[in-house]
């Protein structure tokens, strides 16, 4: 079975050992710093996944802003339907992305079905995805195992 070696708590949960092996009761100072770096990138893991949203959804914002303020003018002002077809067919593209980040991020971190609701609705809103970078970036912030 594993197991953590007893009074390695600084190891963390992701660092397991063989029981009845040399490692079991001691490590070196070597293999506990691999086990830090091992946690820390678990660790960055998830800030990934967060970073991925944000990312996300400010390439959606921009391309539901190229949508309505440059796209759209260009059709029904001077008759150039493709704009919206190209840049409409981006936008859906970045949309459906955003939504299976979204989901992805929403189950890894456990939130509520409300906060996901909110930043699924953020999206759907002209300059929506905007502010919920700024409440991503502030979760980031405030959480050390973001």
């Amino acid at each position: 079975m594993l197991e953590n070696p007893p009074g390695n708590s600084e190891l963390g949960s992701h660092v397991s050992w063989p029981a009845g092996s040399a490692g079991h009761q001691t490590a070196t100072p070597r293999v506990r710093a691999v086990a830090r770096n091992l946690n820390k990138r678990a660790t960055l893991g998830r800030m990934n996944a967060l970073n991925s949203l944000r990312l996300c959804g400010f390439l959606e914002g921009l391309s539901f802003l190229a949508l309505l303020f440059v796209a759209m003018p260009l059709k029904y002002w001077f008759g150039m339907p493709l704009a919206v077809r190209i840049v409409g067919s981006l936008h859906g593209g970045l949309f459906v992305l955003f939504v299976a980040v979204l989901v992805y991020v929403a189950s890894e971190r456990r939130w509520p079905l409300q906060r996901s609701a909110l930043a699924f609705g953020a999206s759907l809103l002209p300059f929506g995805t905007f502010f919920l970078d700024r409440a991503l970036k502030r979760e980031l912030r405030a959480s050390p195992s973001a």
